[in-house]
């Protein structure tokens, strides 16, 4: 009876053995198909990552991304978002893009770091002209992160110590002094930034800015605009100065010369204007607060003596003379959204 038991326990004993080892199989492969499910899903995460990256950079390189801007994920079986917000203060002249992928109920996260692309354009930046710019007066320029960014075809000098760049400053010729104050990169010999120089039309009849125009302004001085919403396009017919208070937005053209022969204001936090000047555009010397986009296809000049804020806007000029101390704050809007350049109908954008 021993023996048979003894045989009986050990059959037992072996069967027990044989059923743990069949099942540590099966979970070892349960194990490596789950496995086998992650990565693939992984996989899966990383592709859609990846090329909701390549559309980032596509629209970036078409001049139509948006930042800061949140896209969907759809594409089956993944889905999520990517987020793409300015990396300027970190990493000078990029984009972090963040992305939330799921799949089959697991969720994912990617970060990527990308260069801006696309053509640059003079309202990209704070200042700009299409010339060389020489100055011994004190010129401040600011705006978050990359905002406070110069532009010059030719060479640039700005030899006041007092010279403040928070930004980049690129030149198709020399920067100098090698002392000048930049918080971001200085980019000497760098291709030139395309500048659209308004054409001559001779009949003004046929001058787009007059055909599209909502408003067609008398008087020889602008004191001050409501252009309300919806972007409209105001026509200078006889004035050549401006100053005052703007509420709104959209554009004012003159079809020759102006001058800012005072202060000029916005009315809300909202408003947004771009003064265009077929020709000239003086900034008189007891001038000291400006506002808005300035545009001239000739020169801008800012006359001595009184220190002068654009608050907030840019400079874009085919040339421009600083004869008193400038602080220029960007307005970064068009950069963010180039469709915005069409909307305030800037050359290079519109028509």
């Amino acid at each position: 009876m021993k023996r048979r038991a003894s045989a009986l326990l050990y059959v037992l004993m072996m069967t027990l053995a044989t059923s743990a080892i069949v099942m540590a199989t099966i979970n070892l492969a349960a194990s490596g198909h789950n496995a086998e499910v992650r990565d693939e899903r992984k996989a899966m995460a990383g592709a859609a990552f990846d090329g909701m990256v390549d559309q980032v950079l596509s629209d970036s390189a078409a001049g139509v991304l948006t930042v800061p801007s949140t896209r969907p994920i759809a594409l089956d079986p993944v889905g999520g978002s990517v987020t793409v917000t300015d990396n300027g203060g970190a990493v000078a002249g990029s984009y972090l893009v963040e992305g939330t992928m799921t799949v089959g109920g697991l969720t994912y996260r990617q970060s990527r770091i990308i260069g801006r692309k696309g053509t640059p354009n003079p309202f990209f930046y704070v200042l700009f002209s299409n010339s060389s710019l020489s100055s011994t007066q004190a010129v401040v320029t600011n705006g978050p992160s990359w905002a406070g960014d110069v532009s010059i075809n030719g060479n640039l000098t700005l030899s006041n110590p007092s010279t403040q760049i928070n930004g980049d400053v690129e030149a198709t010729g020399a920067i100098n002094p090698a002392t000048l104050s930049v918080t971001g990169s200085k980019l000497q010999g760098v291709s030139a930034v395309p500048f659209t120089k308004l054409p001559y039309i001779l009949i003004p009849a046929l001058n787009p800015y007059l055909i599209e125009a909502i408003l067609q302004l008398p008087g020889l001085l602008i004191d001050g605009l409501n252009l309300g919403s919806g972007y409209p396009l105001a026509y200078a017919l006889l004035a050549t100065q401006i100053k005052g208070t703007f509420t709104g937005k959209g554009t004012i053209y003159f079809p020759g010369d102006v001058t800012v022969v005072g202060d000029m204001f916005y009315g809300d936090s909202n408003s947004r204007i771009a003064i265009i000047a077929y020709g000239n555009i003086t900034v008189a010397g007891s001038v000291t607060h400006l506002v808005g986009h300035l545009y001239a296809g000739g020169t801008i000049t800012f006359q001595a003596s009184s220190a002068k804020l654009l608050d907030t806007g840019s400079v874009v000029a085919n040339a421009v003379s600083i004869q008193a101390p400038v602080t220029l704050n960007h307005d970064p809007a068009i950069w963010q959204d180039p469709s915005e350049g069409y909307r305030l109908k800037l050359p290079g954008y519109w028509p």
